[in-house]
């Protein structure tokens, strides 16, 4: 697989940057997840958010606003970005996404 060019990088990191200053408007600051972002790039905070075996609460809490179209699991899946990460990936992003759907 060919690495994917730095600046599609940098445009999943856009777009998650957007997804915090979005969920802010709505009154939920995901002042972790920003550290993250900082810490350990987009690409990386968005594979160690799905490897995870848990919910996050982060995740729970754009459910429960209605806003899952801003989770880092919904961004991963936008046809620009799949290729940042593999199939294993995608599919826990999509499975977490169903979880939250299916729940309440």
């Amino acid at each position: 697989m060919l690495r994917p060019s730095l600046s599609l990088e940098n445009k999943f990191a856009d777009a998650l940057l957007a997804t915090c200053d979005e969920t802010a408007k709505l009154g939920y600051v995901a002042d972790e997840f920003a550290s993250m972002l900082k810490i350990h790039g987009a690409v990386q905070t968005a594979k160690k958010l799905v490897r995870s075996g848990e919910i996050q609460s982060g995740l729970r809490r754009l459910r429960d606003l209605g806003r899952l179209d801003l989770a880092t699991e919904a961004v991963m899946l936008q046809p620009e970005f799949r290729e940042l990460f593999t199939q294993q990936h995608l599919d826990a992003a999509s499975w977490r996404l169903d979880q939250m759907k299916g729940s309440k």
